[in-house]
């Protein structure tokens, strides 16, 4: 977890990975929505313990559910833009990348990029410091890994926390199983701590 964190930070210098200046707040992220099946369940257990998160949205998803996108905003989380579709940018040309990332922005209206995977090419991580403020993490979750029990995906998550820390978490199918048994226990066990939004104007 430690060296990812710190070749991310050595590759993509000016991205966000941890507000290190916020004391006792943590910054739940939740990726690839939103999603009909997880994404209200998500927003019931966010209201049911007074916490704010932030949604990176695949475009795609926000032209399927719109109301629901803006169910997100209206219970007063903030959202992000995970490009329109899930594009990995290693595995793209650069400009269906940048036509991707301008895509996911014109749906969602946020300025805060997450790109998918975490990844770019170095002439995409230069043009998207430029146009967005990008947000990575300190702690992935692995809520999607199949493999993990909810107990070692817990243990991840609060052996890892600490002042200021980006978790991600994923509002979608794959990760439902996991995420339903991991982010009550985590909400509660944590409770101790502000559960804030990314500021969508964070400049």
């Amino acid at each position: 977890m430690k060296a990812a964190y710190s070749i991310s930070k050595l590759v993509y210098p000016a991205a966000i990975r941890r507000f290190e200046k916020q004391k006792n707040t943590v910054f739940f992220t939740f990726d690839d929505g939103p999603d009909p099946q997880v994404t209200p369940q998500i927003l019931y257990l966010l209201n049911r313990f007074g916490a704010k998160a932030t949604f990176f949205c695949l475009g795609q998803n926000i032209e399927k559910y719109p109301t629901l996108f803006n169910e997100i905003l209206s219970q007063g989380h903030s959202v992000g833009n995970h490009g329109y579709t899930h594009l990995d940018g290693f595995k793209c040309t650069n400009d269906e990348f940048l036509k991707n990332a301008e895509k996911g922005f014109f749906l969602s209206r946020s300025r805060l990029f997450r790109p998918p995977y975490g990844r770019m090419k170095p002439i995409q991580y230069q043009w998207a410091k430029r146009r967005f403020k990008i947000v990575l993490w300190d702690i992935m979750s692995e809520d999607y890994d199949e493999e993990k029990s909810a107990n070692e995906i817990i243990d991840n998550v609060i052996s890892n926390i600490t002042h200021g820390s980006i978790v991600v978490f994923h509002d979608s199918k794959q990760a439902q199983k996991n995420l339903f048994e991991v982010l009550p226990v985590l909400l509660h066990r944590l409770s101790h701590l502000v559960f804030e939004k990314i500021p969508m104007d964070i400049q």
